[in-house]
């Protein structure tokens, strides 16, 4: 007897077949036994059990018979029981059954995707025994409980992968053998609504919640939030209008999914996608959007155009909207929702005063740490994934902030997904560093087999035929490009003859050629406006009946040119726009664009953002007309200002300027040269910016205006100045004493005053500076900082010592209240300088931590090195030399990814120090300290000090002799000049150290004794560096110390 395969169907039906036999339920016996087999391949089954089951009701002897005859039959129908002394069984290799690989462990999804039906022995009720009956029930119970868990499992992971035209299937199968499944059922839910069926959807989730939350409130809250996402969430954009779905895609789908799902181990994850244009990287990241926002994300689009690329903060001024109306920004610290509102709305920023080193760097530190802070508080609430369309456009600062939000966010479920096509030659080195922290996928084009299916579904939905041949010239014409397939396919049911274009361009031009004249017009208007159009604006700039604009657009959407969405009204894809711009004609183009500029420009004057007043400077300069958008640059220019791109501001000024024939506006593109100027640091043209500026008023015969920030501006220009450093003209007394000066100015000004006599001890001036401004009543917190911050630089060097910790100590409390962190930092560290020297040295310690921390989180590397040397200092002092050599490691982590000579001057500085506590030459530096810093410093008296001292005790570690002499002597004579006149420690260590060096012992002895008997100023004990100089210039006395136990307790 030839043995054969037994395949046994029990999903959908009840059949057992063997040698062409086909065994039902009819033949009630034997398909039983035959079923009890096959369920259970491999067991050896008691013949006792198969007896109480089959037989219950036969005697021993009987049932025994009936056993054989029954097993005899089986055999002969082919199902190859093997009969055993006690037991019989089916062996495994000679059974098939339906429902074996779908209830096995871990099952793929594929077994499950292969079924056709799960319903188990559907129909099937034997009747010959009430046991075998029992048996087929919890068979049937066991199969569908196996088979829903891996449904389940299936479901979960097919969703995972996006894979949710499978996963509809396998919900419909979970939901018959469990109706009231969750996790099925808000799948099933979820692939609906994909699909374009959101009434469906919400129907599905209402019927659920109806059904569990009689039973089980609680099980209502999954549902409801899923409610919530399908009916108020799920995203709408330029794509609502999708003809055809997305086929062949479904491996890079999975993909993209993937690095989705690394967010749910709370990562921060970049990817990119890139490919030519057409072959579908938009409509991928739109699907795999709305898919993540379905499993609980919260979905930011930002979307780029070719004029962007230059734009500071485009896109990011674009992002910021959509961060700001989502939950949890409410969430942020409130002065960084003040600052995002005032970059997408003229809402102007609460103006932090006129501070000495404020600088670009620092505003837009504040601007980026504003957007991820904004972005921490929406990643709180959950997952958030910010899709950027056409990256290849991206500006360099908006590309910037979100490498660094990938950075801060590292531990945040935040999912950076750029849709890219190759970026231009210029930018190609930014984008490298971009691939360079992203997963990088390249989307080819189609398949063949894709494409044809594609084919078949367009024909289908159109209600078309195609030959085989059409279809195939149409496939390789596409070369795999799923735009270009379309737009073949739309022309072909268009075209009379079968003679297609062979490229993108012939086509859409065939297609635009066959537009009538007023859609066209539409259709020129929404590609000039761009990401900016939508149907108001178009009425408004084509100027037509609103009858005609709505027959025009009919027309395009139609056509498949234009597409709406929540967004606007834009063109359907960027090589279509493109097409238009290209085929229109030069005068009419710039018709449009100085129509866009009119029509965009009212908006941007009333409520526009930074990206809103880019398109209009835009539009006004393609439309070779920039002086009439000259408002609309000015108010660019300050917006950029306010925002610390003062680099990207100038020639927006140095424009207006330019173009401008009324003096009102080139005054203030004057000014606002000055101060981006000013932000810059280019001192040679903030003085020639001033000059031009005051040279508009005389030649109108009037006075310039007086006690204004420029002014201000002014005077710090000329103390920075090449030829007049350290100097400042006479006429800033008129400025901090005239009662025509707000209170406000004159503290800013005096305390421009003070700090220049501070730093040449000229006591008189700041005697005048002081009496001048001490009866001012400060107003508001910027006034009080002014004011303690002139007050304490005057006692700490001329006036009362024992003022000075009060007004430090309140500095640093008027410091901590500001609301903006990087004017609070500068602050901070500001009022830490003076405590570390005249007062508590600990609260110093932790304002510059915190400070230090401050700066770092903002992005100000040099800030950050400022507060570092003060740490260092504060180390050294307290004789933690360890400490301080963690603070030059730090320093110098600081000085490798930054181009600023400060960060060298700081470990400069600090190595020198630590050499000279320590007597260590290895320990000196092997570099010079930087030029640019030293001529900075040397156009002050202290800062001249600073520099000799530096000098006098670097060659006193190394012992060199012969360039210390001209050095210790000209320290020598310097603190003669500033001898009682703010803090002279170090300066008195460093010329100790270098007479004893030069044998000048007797000397020395004379200075420090005079020093420490008569002109140190200083209420704290002196530093370890004095100290040593002390006790190696002097004789010891009687209790074994110098005389530097003589330090008096107070000033004189």
């Amino acid at each position: 007897m030839t043995l054969s395969i037994v395949r046994c169907r029990v999903l959908g039906g009840a059949e057992i077949h063997t040698r062409g036999i086909r065994l039902t339920p009819e033949s009630d016996l034997q398909f039983g036994l035959g079923l009890f087999f096959c369920a259970q391949p491999g067991r050896d089954v008691p013949r006792d059990e198969i007896l109480r089951l089959f037989w219950p009701r036969h005697r021993s002897e009987a049932a025994r018979h009936c056993l054989r005859q029954a097993l005899y039959r089986l055999r002969i129908l082919g199902i190859p029981v093997r009969t055993g002394a006690r037991s019989n069984v089916l062996e495994p290799h000679f059974v098939e059954a339906d429902f074996l690989p779908a209830v096995a462990d871990g099952a793929p999804p594929g077994i499950y995707l292969r079924l056709a039906d799960v319903t188990v022995l559907p129909a099937y009720a034997p009747g010959f025994s009430r046991p075998f009956a029992r048996w087929v029930e919890e068979f049937r119970a066991d199969v569908g409980s196996r088979l829903r868990r891996g449904l389940v499992r299936g479901i979960s992971e097919l969703r995972a992968r996006g894979r949710y035209g499978d996963v509809e299937r396998l919900c419909r199968f979970c939901l018959q053998l469990d109706p009231l499944n969750e996790e099925a059922t808000l799948a099933l839910a979820e692939s609906v609504a994909l699909a374009g069926g959101k009434v469906e959807a919400v129907g599905l989730i209402d019927r659920y919640e109806g059904e569990v939350g009689r039973y089980r409130p609680d099980l209502r809250v999954s549902a409801s939030l899923l409610r919530e996402r399908v009916s108020d969430r799920l995203v709408r954009r330029h794509q609502a209008a999708i003809e055809l779905p997305m086929i062949g895609r479904e491996a890079d789908v999975e993909r993209v999914l993937t690095a989705f799902q690394r967010l749910k181990g709370n990562r921060a994850v970049s990817y990119v996608v890139t490919g030519s244009a057409g072959v579908g990287k938009t409509r991928l990241a739109y699907e795999c959007c709305r898919m993540a926002e379905l499993q609980g994300a919260r979905i930011l689009t930002v979307g780029t155009q070719p004029s962007s690329r230059t734009q500071a903060l485009y896109a990011v001024s674009e992002l910021v909207d959509g961060l700001l109306r989502m939950p949890g920004a409410i969430g942020c610290a409130p002065a960084a929702l003040e600052c995002l509102r005032a970059m997408s709305s003229p809402a102007p920023m609460r103006d932090a005063g006129y501070a000495l080193d404020a600088d670009g760097e620092s505003r837009f530190a504040m601007v980026r740490w504003s957007i991820l802070d904004v972005m921490d508080a929406i990643l709180s609430e959950g997952p958030l994934v910010i899709h950027v369309d056409d990256a290849h456009q991206m500006d360099e600062h908006s590309q910037a902030i979100l490498h660094d939000a990938l950075r801060t966010h590292a531990g945040r479920p935040l999912l950076l997904l750029f849709t890219m096509r190759q970026p231009e030659p210029g930018d190609a080195e930014r984008f490298t560093r971009l691939h360079g922290v992203s997963t990088v996928h390249e989307l080819l084009p189609l398949s063949d087999e894709s494409c044809d299916r594609l084919v078949h579904r367009f024909c289908a939905m159109h209600e078309e035929t195609l030959d085989e041949a059409a279809r195939e010239r149409i496939i390789q014409l596409s070369g795999g490009n799923p735009f270009f397939l379309v737009e073949l396919l739309k022309l072909r049911s268009e075209l009379v003859t079968d003679e297609l274009p062979v490229t993108v361009q012939a086509l859409l031009e065939d297609r635009l050629s066959r537009l009538s004249p007023g859609a066209l017009t539409v259709l020129r208007a929404a590609a000039v406006l761009g990401l900016s159009s939508n149907v108001e604006r178009l009425h408004r700039m084509v100027e037509r009946r609103t009858s005609d604009v709505l027959a025009a657009l009919s027309e395009l959407q139609a056509a498949g040119m234009l597409t709406s969405a929540e967004a606007g009204t834009v063109c359907r894809h960027d090589t279509i726009r493109e097409a238009v711009l290209e085929r229109t004609p030069t005068a009419a183009r710039a018709l449009l664009h100085r129509r866009a500029a009119k029509t965009l420009g009212r908006e941007a004057l009333r409520d526009g953002g930074v990206a809103l007043l880019w398109e209009v400077v835009h539009h006004w300069s393609c439309a070779s007309a920039r002086r009439e958008g000259l408002r609309t640059s000015l108010l660019l220019g300050q917006r950029l200002l306010r925002l610390g791109l003062a680099r990207e501001a100038m020639p927006v000024f140095t424009q207006v300027e330019g173009h401008s024939q009324e003096q009102p506006e080139r005054a203030r593109a004057l000014a606002g040269q000055a101060h981006a100027s000013r932000l810059l640091r280019d001192w040679p043209t903030v003085e020639t910016a001033v000059s031009r500026w005051r040279a508009i008023y005389s030649q109108e015969g009037r006075l310039p205006p007086q006690h204004n920030e420029l002014e201000l501006v002014s005077f710090e220009a000329h103390y920075n100045g090449r030829h007049t450093h350290g100097s400042l003209p006479p006429r800033i007394a008129e400025c901090f004493s005239s009662p025509r000066a707000t209170v406000r100015h004159r503290l800013a000004a005096a305390t421009i005053a003070m700090i220049q006599a501070d730093n040449n001890g000229d006591e008189e001036a700041a005697t005048r500076v002081y009496n001048a401004t001490a009866s001012l009543l400060p107003r508001t917190t910027t006034e009080n900082i002014d004011a303690l911050t002139s007050r304490a630089v005057f006692h700490a060097a001329f006036g009362d010592l024992s003022l000075v910790p009060g007004l430090l100590q309140d500095l640093a409390i008027e410091a901590m209240s500001l609301r903006n962190p990087a004017l609070r930092a500068h602050h901070m560290r500001r009022a830490s300088f003076g405590l570390m020297r005249y007062a508590d040295e600990a609260q110093a310690k932790r304002l510059l931590e915190t400070a230090l921390d401050l700066f770092e989180r903002l992005g100000l590397q040099t800030q950050a090195a400022l507060c570092i040397e003060d740490l260092g200092t504060l180390a050294l002092w307290q004789g933690e030399l360890d400490q301080a050599r963690s603070w030059i490691g730090r320093v110098r982590t600081i000085q490798s990814s930054s181009d600023d000579p400060l960060c060298g001057a700081v470990e400069f500085e600090l190595r020198v120090l630590l050499a000279a506590e320590s007597g260590d030459a290895t320990l000196l530096p092997d570099f010079e300290f930087p030029a640019a810093i030293r001529d900075s410093y040397s156009g002050s008296t202290r800062g001249r000090q600073s520099l000799l001292a530096l000098d006098v005790l670097a060659a006193t570690v190394a012992g060199e002799r012969a360039s210390l002499r001209d050095r210790v002597d000209d320290l020598l004579r310097l603190h003669e000049l500033m001898g009682r006149k703010g803090y002279q420690d170090p300066v008195v260590a460093a010329v100790v150290s270098g007479l004893l060096a030069l044998d000048r012992s007797e000397e020395a002895g004379r200075l420090v004794t005079r020093y420490l008997e008569c002109d140190r100023r200083e209420l704290k004990a002196p530093r370890a560096l004095l100290k040593a100089a002390a006790a190696r210039a002097l004789p010891t006395n009687g209790d074994g110390n110098g005389a530097i136990g003589v330090q008096r307790s107070g000033p004189r």
